[in-house]
């Protein structure tokens, strides 16, 4: 029998309408009703791809990678990798190694990955030389001689490096259509002698931030200058955190600036502990691992931790910032949570303009966020992301959280971690987005087989995202440690970014050149006297007598001329 036989449809018209409208209403009612971060979860990401490579059999270092993506859409990786040289010695049958530390770049351009090549390299100091702070007996995977890299692009048509290790910081530029003859024909511009630094790029006038972090030359003789004196005592093993900038490119940086030595806020921000307390902690503070970032309103943007000494793992984040000139910076803010130290934090900034704080807390391996909608005149409360969970000490030694913002301002997060209700206990390289209320459910790009480790993201055009990452792993034979480099990428359904115009320091038509108006003299009037006379009617008489007489003369001479020619000819016959 059929359905409107049997009652479940009436038989008026009219009424068959309103309920399929009714219908209709509800069904887009649900539509609209699911969360942005469910419509995003169906976003894929391409297929892991291997961009460096495998020894055979032997050690193979290949880690901590960096990228950028310029405005023509081309990715500019670098890694840290070591060769070995073997040499003979004077000596018959005897040999030295030594380890070279490399900077490996390479690029992909329309799609194709060029050939990877050797853009930096320090051969390591030899065995008790006591002219390094670090040793290079260590093997060929010591931390301590990685070379760290940081990439930026911006409306220079330029790629801007900073690169270093534990005992220097070195700064490079290159064109983007020559970046490996540059970099190898410049020699790199050294910046600092502290283990770690970090650099930003203001997209409107080209102007280069860095931050670092180093002890200051000379301050262990200053401290036992003052050892004697408890209330000028100062520590002497204690890295401070400074801020220099470049206007031209990184040709001239400005004069350092110490942003963590600022005894009276220090001691505003610590109302609640007595003044001896006070005095401790500024004396034993460690500052570490600085990051810099710029917004469109050109505010700079600092974050650093602060170890009570330097065997603390994690401690306090502290938080400044400063305005176009970076001359006036803010007092320092204390962020964080209060019963935990914290470390691994990262900054993230959309184009609203809206700060993003994430950082994991070393008891309890959680990864917490705050966030500053003002510029970073205040932020909200420490809030925990759900559903995922940092790793353990295994990592420390590099970054776990990475982030980029889109065009439509959705922060995404890149990280390595584990997801709880997920049963695995192997870490993993997870994504997931923050749309401005809360964050996306993580989507898994890389198993915890793989070991992911020091991922890192950027953005092309406000909606495809890059991530690079390496793993280390061992060989199942000879038990050597093989690390790789890898990429992927996904495509968002943020709206597209054009890219911003280039600087044009040569313009190509030269400006007109406004001609001065041409002040003529103003004629003098002649005396009254002067001006009643009459004026000559033809030449003055004189000049007319003149001429004649000067005529009578040249033909009384021609006469002479002709007689005497005359006659001298006759006499010739």
């Amino acid at each position: 029998m059929l359905p409107w036989r049997m009652g479940f449809f009436p038989h008026n018209p009219r009424r068959v309408f309103l309920l399929l409208a009714a219908l209709v209403g509800a069904l887009l009612m649900v539509l609209l009703a699911v969360p942005k971060s469910m419509a995003t979860t169906a976003l894929r990401w391409s297929d892991p791809v291997a961009i460096s490579e495998l020894d055979d059999e032997e050690m193979t270092i290949a880690g901590v990678p960096a990228l950028a993506v310029d405005h023509y859409g081309s990715i500019h990786t670098v890694w840290h990798s070591v060769k070995l040289d073997i040499s003979e010695q004077r000596e018959p049958g005897t040999q030295a190694a030594a380890y070279h530390d490399l900077l490996i770049y390479r690029a992909r351009i329309d799609d194709t990955w060029t050939t990877s090549s050797i853009i930096f390299q320090r051969e390591r100091p030899s065995l008790g030389d006591a002219g390094s702070t670090l040793s290079g007996g260590a093997g060929m995977y010591n931390p301590a001689f990685e070379l760290r890299g940081q990439l930026l692009t911006g409306r220079d048509s330029k790629l801007h490096m900073l690169v270093g290790n534990t005992g220097r910081q070195w700064f490079l530029t290159a064109a983007l259509d020559e970046v490996v003859r540059n970099l190898l024909l410049f020699p790199p511009w050294p910046l600092s002698q502290g283990p770690h630094s970090h650099m930003a790029l203001d997209q409107h006038d080209g102007t280069l931030h860095m931050v670092m972090n180093e002890i200051p030359p000379g301050i262990e003789t200053i401290a036992q200058m003052l050892e004697g004196d408890s209330e000028r005592k100062i520590c002497s093993d204690c890295p401070y955190i400074f801020y220099r900038f470049s206007d031209n490119g990184g040709t001239i940086w400005s004069l350092t600036e110490n942003l963590s030595d600022d005894e009276q806020d220090e001691q505003d921000e610590q109302d609640e502990q007595d003044e001896q307390d006070q005095q401790d902690q500024q004396e034993d503070a460690h500052a570490l691992y600085p990051q810099i970032t710029v917004d469109e309103r050109q505010r700079v943007h600092v974050i650093w931790e602060e170890r009570k000494n330097a065997d603390a793992v994690g401690g306090q984040l502290v938080y400044r910032y400063a305005d176009a000139g970076a001359t006036d910076w803010s007092t320092p803010r204390k962020l964080g949570v209060l019963d935990e130290p914290v470390t691994q934090a990262v900054l993230g900034l959309n184009q609203a303009n809206t700060l993003m704080l994430v950082y994991r807390g070393t008891r309890s391996n959680s990864v917490f966020y705050q966030s500053s909608s003002d510029g970073g005149n205040t932020w909200t409360s420490p809030r925990i992301i759900p559903d995922v969970q940092a790793r353990g000490q295994r990592q420390a030694l590099y970054p776990r959280f990475s982030m980029a913002a889109d065009s439509q301002g959705h922060i995404h997060l890149l990280m390595v971690g584990l997801q709880p209700g997920s049963g695995s206990a192997t870490a993993q390289l997870l994504h997931l987005h923050w749309d401005g209320q809360r964050w996306s459910a993580p989507v898994r790009i890389a198993t915890g087989a793989d070991n992911p480790l020091g991922p890192q993201l950027v953005i092309e055009r406000g909606n495809r995202l890059h991530a690079l990452w390496f793993t280390s792993n061992f060989h199942p034979v000879s038990r050597a440690e093989q690390q790789l480099v890898w990429y992927s990428s996904a495509q968002l359904t943020a709206p597209e970014q054009a890219p911003a115009p280039t600087f044009t320091p040569h313009p190509d038509t030269l400006p007109t050149a406004t001609p001065e108006p041409v002040i003529l003299p103003t004629p003098t009037p002649l005396a009254e006297q002067l001006a009643r006379l009459e004026t000559l009617d033809g030449p003055p008489l004189w000049e007319l007598r003149g001429l004649q007489g000067v005529g009578v003369g040249l033909l009384s001479a021609a006469l002479l001329i002709s007689f005497v020619g005359m006659v001298y000819l006759r006499l010739r016959r």
